[in-house]
């Protein structure tokens, strides 16, 4: 899956090579707004989801290991997503 930013998408559809056709400013942003856009969890969305699933009843060592296991995982996706260290 590849994601764009919408300053890409106003590029490609300025440029005529989204779907070929030249587009107005205005198709752009109305095209924009009938898509739903995808919204990345903060990193307390995220601290809070690893403690539902793993942090609150942890009861061994491997309960702790998944907390923080899927707490950096989340935060690396997030990371990527947003284009750190490509």
């Amino acid at each position: 899956m590849k994601l764009y930013t919408e300053e890409h998408l106003k590029l490609f559809y300025q440029l005529g090579k989204f779907d070929g056709i030249a587009r107005r400013e205005t198709d752009v942003e109305e095209e924009i707004k009938n898509h739903l856009p995808i919204e990345l969890p903060s990193d307390e969305e995220i601290s809070e989801e690893s403690m539902d699933l793993y942090g609150k009843l942890s009861a061994s060592l491997n309960d702790v290991l998944q907390y923080k296991a899927f707490k950096r995982g989340a935060k690396w996706v997030l990371n990527k997503i947003q284009g750190g260290e490509q």
